[in-house]
């Protein structure tokens, strides 16, 4: 069964960024502001391990898109590696929705 999420744009009044942390990702402290806009995403489950994003980004390959790291990176926290019955996911990206 297929789940929507909205995903807000926000404002970023201030972003610093305080370290790095060991998966590649910053600390970052940050005051920002909710727009009256957003992205919709849809994930589909499936039953293969395959996480895929339907819609590509023009620019971003796919080992740099964040949308697939971190499905992938939920996906490796809930599951073990390598696991061939861990569900997968398809998702979709609607930009600019509301």
């Amino acid at each position: 069964m297929k789940k929507q999420w909205l995903a807000p744009a926000k404002l970023n009044i201030f972003l610093y960024i305080t370290g790095r942390r060991a998966d590649g990702y910053h600390f970052l402290q940050t005051l920002f502001y909710f727009l009256d806009y957003s992205d919709l995403i849809t994930i589909t489950p499936t039953c293969d391990s395959r996480i895929r994003l339907l819609n590509t980004i023009d620019g971003i390959e796919e080992k740099d898109n964040l949308i697939i790291r971190a499905a992938k990176l939920l996906q490796h926290y809930c599951w073990s590696v390598g696991d061939p019955s861990a569900p997968g996911a398809d998702i979709e990206l609607k930009k600019n929705y509301q």
